[in-house]
Order: structure tokens, then C-alpha cells, then sequence
């Protein structure tokens, strides 16, 4: 019986692409990617063996796109800054989350949003790290003159939320 392939885009959280193959085959099944086309892979059955193989499935996603995000300065200017002593971390941590969400770099906080590898994704990761360092920033601006030092060596946003949590 000749090899049935279904190729089918899909979709995954990060808004990026993949290809999900489908190979069902009677025989052996050896797997050959095709050069320059990386999201295509391609089922070539061998030997004549009456048992069926389970069908194989092949992922492979698209490049991580991260946009360089700009933090818009009014959005931050009716922010009281934090201060541990008086103890407004809830309402802060709050309407800080909602003004970080609105320019779609919130997951920074939470660290869903990681640092691509730098040398497949040298963009992305150049964009990671403004959006980082802008977070961070903002984050610096609006704490307490007295709990700014414990945020002195901190360059990671989520270090610097969970930091500033304790």
C-alpha cells in the first residue's frame, strides 16, 4: 500500500507556526528532510514487512518574532511609587500588571515570556532584552527612595517583580 503524508499548519501559544506531518506506512519508515525547505519533512517506506508502524509525527516551529515594545511614560505617571513601609504593594503590583499588560509586555513579569537563544534568534533576543531593560526601568522608577537598593544589581524583570513581592 503507498504511504498516505497529510501536511496540516497549525497554530501554537506564541502565535508562531508549525508544521504537524502525519505518516501512516506499511513497512519501515525512514525520515529525510528536505534541504531548504525546513518545515517540510518527507516519509519514505522501505522493505516490504507486513506489520504497520504507529504514526510519526514531526514539529517544527517557526522563528520566535518579539517585537521591541515602547513604554509610553504617561501610562506610568499617575503610579505612586511602591513603599514597603507602608505596605501598598497589592494596589501597586496591580495597576502596575494592568499598565505593563496594556503595552503587551506583562509576561515579563510572570517570566512567560523568555529570552530566545541568542544565536538563532539574534533579533528577537535584542528585542527581549530592550523590552527587559525597559521594564526594568519603569519598575526602578516607581519604587520608594528607600527600596530602591533592592533592586541596585537586579536586570531581569521578573527577578526584579518577585524582588520587589518579598
Amino acid at each position: 500500500m503507498a504511504p498516505k503524508a497529510e501536511n496540516k499548519p497549525e497554530g501554537d501559544a506564541q502565535g508562531g507556526h508549525h508544521v504537524c506531518s502525519k505518516t501512516m506506512t506499511t513497512g519501515t519508515v525512514h525520515v529525510t528532510p528536505t534541504i531548504g525547505t525546513p518545515s517540510a519533512a518527507h516519509a519514505t517506506p522501505s522493505g516490504g514487512s507486513a506489520h504497520t508502524t504507529s504514526p510519526a509525527y514531526y514539529i517544527q516551529h517557526a522563528p520566535i518574532t518579539i517585537q521591541a515594545a515602547k513604554l509610553n511614560t504617561r501610562s506610568f505617571e499617575k503610579i505612586k511609587a511602591l513603599d514597603r513601609g507602608k505596605n501598598n504593594w497589592p494596589g501597586w503590583s496591580y495597576v502596575m500588571k494592568l499598565v505593563l499588560n496594556q503595552h503587551l509586555v506583562g509576561g515579563y513579569l510572570t517570566g512567560n515570556v523568555v529570552a530566545p537563544d541568542l544565536l538563532m534568534e539574534p533579533g528577537a533576543y535584542n528585542n527581549w532584552t530592550l523590552n527587559n531593560i525597559a521594564i526594568v526601568s519603569a519598575l526602578c522608577l516607581h519604587v520608594s527612595h528607600e527600596d530602591q537598593h533592592l533592586l541596585e544589581d537586579v536586570t531581569n524583570a521578573k527577578e526584579a517583580w518577585d524582588t520587589l513581592r518579598e
